[in-house]
């Protein structure tokens, strides 16, 4: 139990601030440039 609590927490695979930080970037970039492909890049 020791180990589950000093990892860090994960969401689809990477960390949880990465996570957040390319979900927020990737949103601003889409309502900046109306564009569906910038969603796209940011989960691939």
């Amino acid at each position: 139990m020791f180990v589950a609590l000093t990892r860090p927490q994960m969401f689809a695979g990477v960390t949880y601030p990465f996570f957040v930080i390319n979900v927020i970037i990737a949103v601003e970039l889409f309502l900046i440039v109306r564009l569906w492909w910038v969603l796209l890049v940011a989960v691939g």
